[in-house]
């Protein structure tokens, strides 16, 4: 699978998606309940496959 992030999804005025490479599916799985609901979901860990450059992931995340 594909990677797709959007820095700001609040951003009304850019709309801009980066590519951080493919991620596969572990395997490992948990249930969660979902925050302010009593509803439950299943949470995936998913591992890129090419680790993302720490400037990159500082500049995703501001």
């Amino acid at each position: 699978m594909e990677l797709f992030v959007r820095k700001n999804k609040d951003d009304k005025i850019s709309k801009e998606f980066y590519y951080l490479g493919r991620m596969y599916a572990t395997g490992k799985t948990h249930e969660i309940v979902m925050a302010d609901t009593n509803k439950t979901a299943v949470e995936i860990e998913w591992i890129l496959d090419t680790p993302v450059r720490e400037d990159i992931y500082e500049y995703i995340i501001e």
